[in-house]
């Protein structure tokens, strides 16, 4: 889905399977920033942007060093 979905846009977008792939793999163990992660899968916009806002408001995606 994912796939399909970027390889779709318009215009100047990330559209090759090439880099998308790579991302994938890049992302796909992040280890202790998994608690950062929103899997938008299977939501819409309208289900993920409340969960990101969520997100910011309580600090959930805030990185300490």
């Amino acid at each position: 889905m994912t796939l399909s979905r970027a390889t779709h846009r318009q215009g100047r977008h990330l559209k090759d399977i090439e880099p998308i792939t790579g991302l994938y793999g890049a992302f796909e163990d992040i280890g202790a920033l998994q608690s950062h992660v929103v899997d938008s899968s299977t939501q819409s916009i309208a289900q993920t942007t409340p969960e990101i806002a969520a997100g910011l408001q309580t600090g959930r995606f805030t990185v300490t060093t």
